[in-house]
């Protein structure tokens, strides 16, 4: 087959109907990672297979909605060492959480006005954020700054005296995991994990000056540590008080991944 044409062949299978919306738009924005991507599996399978791994989770259909209000000359084709890793990793990723964080990069990366937006590290850190931790950055991307607590348990008495143990857990407003049933260990390793990515700073040497901020956390939280066993002549459960902050690598990530090409400002 005509290499030129692969692209535009695998949409076709897909698609069918050639003059849908947005086809147009996809063919010139990924028709050539389309063709390279498509030639890599040709030769293991066959482009039935391709029209399969491609759309199974209807991840270029998602695509192709995004641009369809996009004019075709506003369209620019995305560069290969974006849209080959991305359309591979759609072919496999079963999350829509995930998944929508691919399109929405590779969305951004198709047209003129945005294409800056996208740049290639954002693929790498979108490979190292479980389901969980896209959920949860998507519920924190409008804050600017969240309190969050650690309980700690100091010494009064004894040699360790004003020593002090640390609980694992970041503790933080459970608003922000509603109906998610996720527990604070799971929150905590998810926000450790979006710290670790340099998508969030959770910094313990900043607080809020307003108690009011965290009076609600130590409400909810003091009960819960209460239980664990600890000597109360001896030991004092304290709170250490600081501050979630979204990054300005963070800032970018989320316009350029959280946001899908129709709600999101060009600039």
């Amino acid at each position: 087959m005509d290499e030129k044409n692969m692209g535009l062949e695998a949409i076709k299978l897909v698609y069918g109907d050639i003059a849908k919306p947005g086809l147009s738009q996809i063919g010139k924005a990924i028709g050539a990672p389309l063709t390279y991507w498509c030639n890599r599996i040709v030769g293991k399978y066959d482009l039935m297979n391709a029209k399969y791994e491609i759309c199974k989770q209807k991840h270029l259909d998602d695509f192709r909605r995004q641009l369809e209000s996009t004019p075709l000359e506003k369209i620019c084709e995305v560069r290969p060492e974006i849209g080959v890793p991305i359309i591979e990793k759609l072919s496999y990723v079963t999350d829509e959480d995930l998944s929508r964080l691919y399109v929405n990069l590779l969305a951004k990366a198709s047209t003129e006005d945005t294409v800056g937006q996208a740049h290639p590290a954002f693929i790498d850190i979108i490979n190292n954020m479980s389901p969980i931790e896209a959920v949860i950055l998507n519920r924190l991307k409008g804050e600017e700054e969240i309190p969050f607590i650690i309980a700690i348990n100091r010494v009064l008495s004894g040699e360790e005296k004003g020593g002090f143990t640390r609980y694992p857990d970041i503790n933080i407003n459970n608003k922000y995991f509603s109906n998610l049933n996720l527990s604070d260990r799971i929150v905590t390793i998810s926000l450790i994990n979006l710290d670790r990515l340099g998508i969030i700073k959770i910094d313990e040497e900043r607080y809020f000056a307003k108690e009011d901020r965290y009076s609600e956390l130590i409400s909810h939280y003091h009960p819960v540590y209460s239980k664990l066993p600890i000597n109360k002549q001896t030991h004092k459960l304290e709170f250490k008080q600081g501050v979630i902050g979204i990054t300005q690598f963070g800032k970018l990530f989320i316009k350029a991944c959280c946001t899908s090409l129709t709600d999101s400002p060009t600039t």
